[in-house]
């Protein structure tokens, strides 16, 4: 129905009569593009497509053309020439300047000196149509900053839902590590973006991956009190024993902070209420220590041990007291925690005070 072929005669695409409503009704170029887009892997902005030395326009039909049989397409190579211009254009969301650098073969992988690419800024400002337009300009979808953070993770740090969605269907790497060790997953978690992070676990983001203190998304929601995101990553499977390197569980976290919701919510999916850190401290401990009594009387209700020491036999009870926890020691001597238990002899109360239980 509709031969493409090169210069050289080299057969590239051929539309049937399975295409025959899409010829009827499209305009030519694009079409053509989009197929030898995804046969060859060459830029829709590359490619030059003639009939009897006619350069063929995006706006071309193919009957307004004589339904011709065969035509001829060129590819041409990228140039440097307009980088300032489309990386301007990309991080102010200017399409129609961005479209014209594209079309004067500007490489759409040019970076600045802070090696970010134009696809990078316009996923990092959230314009959505622009990072289409460079994903079909074939945009390297895992360019990364000085930082080692790809457009997707950018995107997912400034809450941008649509271009997360984007770039997830486009085939970004939903587990693409920073320096830090940074996944998207764990950029959206920290900033505490929700429909980002419900997104990322759909496209089966690693909902375990740790960041360079081995800290999960479900810890840093945790740790930052969003309980309906822990909801969200527990009810996802995400491990809710997963240790920091002091062995601080996302419970632990919480607790320590005074995160009542979130305590409430790890509690119900079934974290372990006497977990210990390499302190030997449960999530009461830490709690009772910080002087956060309603999340203390909580987890005591909850069925924590009152009296499981952590590091030389110091129990929650004698933290709560010695940190001027009044109110907190006065809730665990009702709740009958025991009062006769001390710390090892040989221990340095100095240590209570530094934080290193």
């Amino acid at each position: 129905m509709l031969r493409v072929v090169s210069f050289t005669g080299e057969h590239i695409f051929e539309a049937g009569p399975e295409d025959a409503e899409i010829l009827a009704t499209e305009s030519l170029a694009p079409f053509i593009k989009r197929q030898v887009q995804k046969k060859r892997n060459v830029s829709i902005f590359c490619q030059r497509l003639l009939h009897h030395d006619h350069i063929i326009t995006d706006g071309d039909m193919w009957q307004d053309l004589g339904r011709p049989q065969e035509i001829q397409i060129m590819f041409a190579h990228y140039v440097n020439d307009y980088a300032d211009q489309l990386l301007g254009a990309a991080y102010a969301g200017n399409e129609e300047v961005a479209r014209e650098v594209l079309c004067q073969l500007q490489d759409p992988n040019c970076l600045d000196s802070q090696k970010e690419s134009p696809l990078w800024k316009a996923c990092a400002a959230g314009h959505v149509s622009l990072a289409q337009l460079l994903h079909s300009a074939d945009a390297d979808l895992e360019s990364r900053d000085v930082h080692g953070k790809t457009p997707l993770a950018a995107a997912a740090a400034n809450n941008h839902l649509e271009v997360t969605h984007c770039l997830v269907h486009a085939g970004s790497d939903v587990n693409a590590l920073d320096h830090e060790r940074l996944s998207p997953l764990l950029w959206a978690t920290q900033n505490g973006h929700l429909q980002v992070m419900r997104s990322l676990i759909d496209a089966k983001a690693d909902k375990d991956a740790t960041n360079d203190r081995q800290e999960t998304p479900l810890f840093l929601v945790a740790s930052n009190g969003y309980a309906t995101a822990v909801r969200v990553l527990t009810e996802a499977g995400a491990d809710k024993e997963k240790a920091d390197e002091c062995n601080y569980t996302p419970l632990h976290i919480a607790a320590e902070n005074g995160h009542l919701e979130a305590v409430h919510v790890l509690i119900e999916a079934g974290a372990s209420i006497n977990s210990c850190t390499r302190s030997g401290a449960t999530p009461l401990f830490v709690s009772a220590k910080r002087g956060h009594l309603k999340v203390v009387s909580l987890l005591v209700e909850s069925g924590a041990e009152k009296d499981q020491p952590a590091m030389e036999g110091v129990t929650p009870l004698f933290a709560a007291a010695f940190s001027a926890r009044f109110e907190v020691a006065r809730f665990l001597v009702q709740a009958g925690a025991d009062r006769s238990r001390r710390p090892s002899p040989n221990f340095d109360l100095q240590t209570l005070w530094s934080g290193d239980i």
